[in-house]
């Protein structure tokens, strides 16, 4: 019984302590807002969104935003019209703004039909910093005379919402209202520049001269993947050296900058073991070296490089110079340092 009093005594102070939902808000007038110019029925239309208020008049709104001149003021910053809506067409008689979007009704504006009527959509720095500019004309898919449309507008997260009581639906006043969404933003596909050997060089590029001259003009084949035919493809090759590793930057019209004896695209340890088993084998350094090779232990010049360039990068290697040994070997290890690889 002690806990049960003790239970009733705690809900009776929280119902004391909290505020119920029958205890009205309080609000104090900071300011009277007028229109600049005199428009005629300021004030037949408010609303507010923030810092951003607008007020309907005779043909004209006037948007207000706080902290115009100094703090806490309300300033007038903007007076909205339109230059299709006439003297008598009720522009104003709603208004409505959410963020950076206003919204103003003209009931009786007679575009689709007498006194059909019709909102327009102001957007915030449409037009230059700081101005309101008109960006569209809301009307009913369906408008015929007398329906009002824009006698009432909401707006919230960019949907509007536009009454018209006088549509006719079961009477002849029963009224309808129209909601309105932003349109889908259209997605662009880019298209992709054609590349028929899947080199990532567009074709356009590939100019097939033999010669490179620049990315625009790369002289190789569009037809084959790796032009030079060392196991580093044109584009791999012609990559950023930073997109690969150490390994981009390469000629792709020169076979002897890629040592890939195995021709994988990338240096391992396979690579090490195909060389070793060549070690010591001596030939003729002017065969093709995309020839296919004879087994091991014989002479091919695709397992033989004659030594870095002197002040090349890391990769550029002389032809070959007719046998296999431990330079070859140093050829090698500074290519798997300089892996060839198409960035992700």
């Amino acid at each position: 019984m002690h806990r049960l009093l003790v239970l009733v005594g705690i809900v009776v102070a929280l119902a004391i302590a909290l505020p119920t939902s029958t205890q009205a808000a309080s609000f104090t007038e900071v300011i009277r807002l007028t229109a600049s110019e005199a428009d005629g029925g300021f004030g037949a239309s408010v609303a507010v969104s923030g810092d951003t208020a607008v007020v309907g008049a005779n043909g004209a709104a006037y948007v207000f935003e706080r902290n115009q001149g100094s703090q806490d003021s309300w300033q007038e910053v903007e007076k909205l019209t339109t230059f299709d809506a006439g003297a008598f067409d009720g522009f104003g008689v709603s208004v409505a703004v959410s963020g950076d979007t206003a919204v103003v009704g003209a009931r009786w504006e007679d575009a689709g039909g007498n006194d059909a009527g019709a909102a327009y959509a102001f957007q915030r720095d449409e037009g230059g910093p700081g101005n309101w500019g008109e960006v569209t004309k809301l009307t009913a898919s369906d408008a015929q005379a007398v329906d009002n449309f824009g006698s009432s507008v909401a707006i919230d997260f960019g949907i509007v919402v536009v009454g018209a009581p006088g549509v006719p639906i079961v009477s002849t006043t029963t009224g309808a209202a129209y909601v309105f969404e932003p349109a889908p933003v259209p997605t662009i596909t880019p298209t992709p520049f054609p590349d028929k050997d899947g080199d990532t060089l567009p074709d356009a590029v590939e100019s097939n001269t033999g010669v490179f001259v620049s990315l625009t003009d790369t002289g190789t084949d569009p037809n084959n993947p790796d032009t030079d035919g060392d196991g580093c493809s044109d584009g791999a090759e012609l990559a950023p050296k930073s997109a690969v590793g150490l390994g981009g930057g390469r000629n792709p019209l020169y076979f002897w900058d890629f040592f890939d004896p195995t021709g994988n695209g990338a240096v391992g340890f396979t690579d090490f073991l195909a060389l070793l088993l060549r070690n010591g084998a001596v030939g003729d350094p002017n065969i093709d070296p995309l020839s296919e090779p004879p087994p091991p232990p014989a002479y091919h010049p695709r397992f033989d490089r004659g030594g870095q360039i002197p002040g090349g990068n890391l990769w550029e290697e002389q032809p070959a110079n007719g046998s296999i040994g431990f330079t070859d070997f140093l050829s090698l290890v500074r290519q798997q340092r300089a892996t060839c690889v198409l960035p992700p």
